[in-house]
Order: structure tokens, then C-alpha cells, then sequence
């Protein structure tokens, strides 16, 4: 048996390029872009896992709750009525919404004609205020 001389590859292919949790930044922005579509087909809102500030992350959750949670929960509750009888599912969406809400309160109080209580019931704050 004859050995062949040693000369093939050189010796840095052999040697490990990093080391650590640290991912490269290629190999960060090829997960990014299938983490982007999860979170579109979710209909979760990119800024609830990106450094936004508190503002852009509780609005993100209110559109979250508002737009894919409730949809959903109508859909489901369908399901189960249809199956099962008539269902009712809950969420509340108040504090979610809160200060949407308040903004239009504020804005119906102060519009000449108009009560306390008219404003609230169409803010959707109150609804057993009789008007």
C-alpha cells in the first residue's frame, strides 16, 4: 500500500472560523426574513419584537388583540354554536383599547350638545347609561 503525499488542502479550511452562541451577521439576516413572513401570517405586528418604544409596542398589542384575536374568536365562536349551541366568548378589548377610547370621550364631551353620558356610551366606555 503507498500513501499519497500529504498537500491537498491547506491547513486553515481546518481550523474553526468562530467559536461561541454569537451567529454570524449572515446568518442573522437569513433568519430575519422567514421570522418577518411567521409573524405576517400570524398577524402579529413586527414592532412587538423589535426595540420600539412602549407606545409603538402597546399600540402593536392593541392591533393584535383587535385585529387576529377578536377575528378569530368570532370565527371560532361560530364554529362552536353551530356545533354545540349557542357559545358566547368574552374578550375584553377595554384595556387593550383604553385609550383610543378616552381620546374619543374627551372629543365627544367637548363637542357643544352633547352629555357626559351620551359621550360615554358612544365612546364605548358605559352601556347601561340612560341618555
Amino acid at each position: 500500500m503507498r500513501l499519497l503525499p500529504r498537500g491537498g488542502a491547506p491547513r486553515k479550511d481546518w481550523v474553526a472560523q468562530r467559536l461561541g452562541p454569537d451567529a454570524s451577521p449572515s446568518m442573522v439576516h437569513a433568519a430575519q426574513h422567514p421570522f418577518e413572513r411567521m409573524l405576517a401570517a400570524t398577524g402579529t405586528p413586527q414592532s412587538l419584537f423589535t426595540d420600539a418604544d412602549g407606545t409603538a409596542q402597546r399600540e402593536a398589542v392593541r392591533r393584535r388583540h383587535l385585529n387576529t384575536v377578536l377575528s378569530l374568536a368570532r370565527i371560532l365562536e361560530a364554529e362552536i354554536s353551530m356545533k354545540l349551541g349557542p357559545v358566547k366568548l368574552i374578550f375584553d378589548s377595554h384595556p387593550r383599547d383604553m385609550v383610543s377610547r378616552a381620546q374619543v370621550f374627551a372629543k365627544l364631551a367637548a363637542a357643544e350638545g352633547m352629555t357626559v353620558a351620551q359621550a360615554l356610551k358612544l365612546a364605548g366606555l358605559a352601556e347601561d347609561i340612560e341618555t
